[in-house]
């Protein structure tokens, strides 16, 4: 009988091309299927919700592996973890239904990304945060994250040579805070929930922000760069290693 168990993974992306596999080099996806296939004997093919790029990490991917394998859950969980290395890890392997599909079941993802504002860069803050030396407008910036709430078209904060059926999608949340628990130097948390990301849609629109920040922009100019849908209009694309993927709703 075959069986669709449902991954829960966090990842460190900074050693890899990304979650999907790729021939360019090692990717998540590659080495915890090579693991499950190992484990049970099988050809089975892990399929991912998120298909996040290279440095960018992940607190809690979703994805599906279907098997005849009888091994329980927990069983599955400790043994690939046994065989994958330190900066990848399943959390939790579950049954679901035949019909659940990481993709289209998903009904919201949310993604964080980590600002560290100090005139010096935090060592063991390395490739987990954009480092950015000069202080930041957060008034600015909360007011122009206001505009990117709501269904728009984010063409303009697509990837150039990104080809999708549709570049509208819904946000339902685009806030900052500061964290200060890191010592000597605050932390910006910018979170993004919606119902969909195109691709580097969230690293455009933080490196946007960050101009925004910087004086160089008007928080309302996000309205401008939204009716441009023009990827020439947009801010630089912020670095991968501040990006995770928080949550996946179902």
């Amino acid at each position: 009988m075959v069986r669709t168990l449902k991954l829960t993974i966090e990842y460190d992306g900074t050693n890899y091309v990304g979650w999907q596999i790729q021939k360019n080099g090692i990717s998540i996806q590659e080495l915890i299927q090579t693991a499950l296939q190992k484990i049970t004997a099988e050809k089975g093919n892990l399929l991912g919700a998120s298909r996040t790029d290279s440095g960018v990490h992940a607190l809690a991917q979703v994805a599906t592996y279907q098997t005849e394998s009888s091994i329980s859950g927990e069983g599955l969980m400790k043994a690939a973890n046994s065989l994958l290395p330190n900066d990848i890890c399943v959390k939790k392997i579950e049954e679901v239904a035949d019909h659940f599909h990481p993709i289209k079941s998903a009904k919201s993802k949310t993604y964080t990304y980590v600002i560290l504002q100090s005139p010096v860069h935090a060592p063991l803050l390395l490739h987990r945060v954009w480092h950015i030396r000069k202080p930041l407008d957060l008034r600015a910036m909360r007011k122009a994250l206001t505009y990117f709430v709501g269904k728009h078209d984010f063409r303009s904060f697509m990837a150039q040579g990104s080809s999708v059926k549709t570049t509208t999608r819904r946000l339902t949340k685009a806030s900052l805070r500061v964290i200060k628990t890191y010592p000597h130097a605050p932390l910006l948390q910018l979170t993004f929930q919606g119902e969909g990301f195109l691709r580097h849609q969230i690293r455009n629109m933080v490196g946007t922000l960050v101009e925004v920040g910087e004086g160089k922009r008007t928080p309302d100019s996000i309205k401008v760069i939204l009716k441009k849908r023009d990827r020439k209009s947009v801010g630089r694309c912020a670095p991968a290693c501040g990006l995770y993927l928080v949550k996946i709703k179902y």
